[in-house]
């Protein structure tokens, strides 16, 4: 981007956010959105103007050129991606990542926000999938079963469809590899994470193997454990 500061980039993306509301929009709008006087924002507005970022008209209403709108719809994707990055990604307080990502979203390169990108992309597509969780009883307010290998069922919850699964464990009363053909069945099944409060060596080699994620659960029923997963409070195991 050339020979334009940080302020500038700030009243472009005002301009395009005040714009998608369907009004036509004037110095006192932007005045009143960015907290400026509006002898301030008519400075600045003269100046977006000569330098051919913005266009106003004889009855003061402000419109965005080509030149304008293409800085100004970077500077929203690029504040918007990482204020989710914060939130998402870190656990960041919302109110803060926000106000964080108006400060950051101008030093950012394109390289990092492809990086940036596919972090937020790849930690949805972690949260939108198959969780496991080991159980006595088919109930969504069971207590989690504290040995994995010994459960009876398996309760699987699809994060974005919500719909609720349970895979009997054939192999409970097995003498041994009960956990690793449990874990089997669970992969095979499209499980990408599992919660319990621990895991047999065997069946923790083949999760890794496959790249399931293991996190550690909290005391509490499997409705208190994917609650807690979805607010990234849980450890991995």
């Amino acid at each position: 981007m050339k020979n334009i500061t940080q302020s500038k980039e700030d009243y472009l993306r005002v301009l395009l956010e005040l714009s998608e509301g369907g009004t036509e929009i004037r110095s006192i709008d932007i005045a009143y959105a960015l907290g400026f006087s509006r002898a301030s924002v008519s400075r600045m507005v003269k100046i977006l103007g000569e330098t051919g970022y913005l266009e106003k008209d004889p009855y003061g209403k402000i419109t965005l050129t080509e030149k304008g709108y293409d800085i100004a719809a970077l500077m929203k994707r690029r504040r918007n991606l990482i204020k989710d990055f914060l939130k998402d990604v870190l656990g960041v307080d919302p109110a803060t990542a926000a106000r964080e990502a108006c400060k950051i979203e101008h030093s950012i390169s394109e390289e990092t926000e492809k990086k940036l990108k596919k972090l937020v992309i790849s930690n949805k597509e972690v949260k939108q999938m198959k969780i496991a969780l080991p159980v006595n009883e088919k109930s969504f307010d069971a207590v989690i079963n504290k040995c994995f290998g010994r459960a009876t069922f398996f309760i699987i919850y699809n994060t974005h469809s919500k719909e609720i699964g349970y895979l009997d464990h054939k192999a409970v009363a097995a003498q041994g590899g009960g956990g690793f053909r449990a874990a089997q069945a669970l992969a095979d099944n499209g499980v990408k994470v599992i919660i319990t409060p621990q895991c047999g060596e065997n069946a923790e080699k083949l999760f890794k193997n496959v790249e399931v994620l293991i996190y550690k659960a909290i005391l509490g029923s499997i409705r208190d454990n994917i609650d807690a997963y979805q607010k990234d409070q849980l450890s991995l195991l």
